[in-house]
């Protein structure tokens, strides 16, 4: 049976929004299924054993306007926790009715964007969401680097700047909210995770995401907390992608539709579930996942830190792996834009249109060219 980690590097690889052959036969007795929540949408996707895209759905996301009286100089995006979550378990729910009577649903996963978090307290009420493109805790994250040097924190997490992760957004919440209440710091795949099975705990890969982890350590970073005084027990225990979370609790199951018991096993970050996905696991192999943006992945044995810092180290979801990441910039975005602009609208048919447009063209025809999107790629330039 593949991990729970290439059932979710799938789903980020090849999601539709329709249903999926399972590839010449109709009977799929035994699949697994995956929650994927994106920066854009959220989907589910099931497959069966040989990896082949049975049913699928997805729905938007929307983001509502962060802002405060108080803080009238302020901007995020906040994310609503009830709605985030009814999309997905929409689509869960959509795949598991398109799926045989007789097929069996071995395992859920889940992967999300990264960056994305919820701050939970213990009864598992949601205090905070974010998704990736919250930044309105620019201010704190530019303080932090008053306790901790750019190059260190850098050189101990392998991300940059600082203001656009977790980290920042805690001590936002700390300063302006009553961070006492702050039980649990939850990766979104880490909070979809425990919505289905009621544990809580955080996948590698995207801990890596939250400025918190030390990432060659491969465990949260005591440094960056003693540094901060955050306390150590709002993060979770860490898990490898694949393990065995858990069980779909009777509440998951009456939101999703699936079976009460079915196993949870740990997802992780989009980017790197779709580089398993697409094969790209082994030191040396480079992969570009296309999104909201085109992250750009080379996998290293060891992890590599860019003296410069101009890119990213993150972990893998293949243990004994780490990744080195640039990006391409705002590719998805650009296209959903280009679709909102052309169509005024950005569901199936409008990528169909558009598609059927674009297969009667050649590259550079009647000398139009995109330089909407995509960049040279640098942290320095953040």
């Amino acid at each position: 049976m593949p991990s729970s980690a290439t059932c979710a590097a799938s789903a980020r690889a090849g999601s539709r929004t329709r249903p999926c052959s399972s590839g010449g036969s109709d009977h799929v007795p035994d699949v697994l299924v995956t929650l994927d929540a994106g920066t854009g949408s959220g989907r589910s996707v099931a497959f069966d054993l040989a990896g082949r895209q049975v049913a699928s759905a997805q729905e938007p996301f929307r983001y509502t306007i962060f802002s405060d009286p108080s803080l009238p100089f302020l901007r995020g995006f906040d994310l609503d926790p009830e709605a985030f979550w009814g999309a997905l378990a929409r689509c869960a729910r959509a795949v598991v009715a398109r799926l045989p009577a007789d097929a069996r649903i071995l395992g859920v996963a889940a992967t999300s964007q990264r960056e994305g978090c919820v701050f939970v307290d213990r009864a598992g009420e949601v205090l905070y969401a974010g998704p990736n493109l919250d930044a309105r805790a620019a201010a704190e994250g530019m303080e932090l680097l008053e306790r901790i040097p750019a190059e260190r924190l850098h050189a101990l997490t392998g991300h940059a700047p600082p203001y656009i992760f977790p980290l920042a957004r805690y001590l936002w919440f700390r300063k302006h909210r009553d961070a006492r209440r702050v039980a649990t710091l939850l990766m979104l795949n880490d909070w979809i995770t425990y919505l289905l099975s009621g544990e809580r705990l955080a996948e590698h890969s995207n801990a890596g995401e939250s400025m918190l982890y030390d990432v060659s350590r491969r465990t949260w970073s005591e440094e960056i907390l003693g540094a901060l005084d955050i306390p150590a027990h709002i993060l979770p225990p860490l898990a490898a992608a694949g393990a065995r979370a858990g069980s779909v609790t009777a509440a998951a199951a009456a939101a999703t539709g699936l079976p009460e018991g079915t196993p949870v096993f740990v997802g992780g970050a989009d980017t790197e579930c779709a580089l398993l996905g697409s094969g790209v696991h082994e030191p040396g192999e480079t992969g570009a996942v296309l999104g909201t943006t085109t992250p750009v992945q080379m996998v290293t044995a060891a992890p590599v830190i860019d003296p410069a810092g101009r890119l990213w180290t993150s972990c893998h979801v293949v243990p004994d792996r780490w990744v080195l990441e640039s990006n391409a910039g705002d590719t998805g975005g650009a296209y959903r834009w280009l679709l909102e602009l052309v169509y005024g609208a950005t569901d199936a048919g409008a990528y169909a249109a558009a598609e059927a447009a674009i297969a009667g063209a050649s590259p550079g025809e009647r000398q139009i060219f995109c330089h909407l999107g995509p960049v040279i790629f640098s942290l320095a330039d953040m």
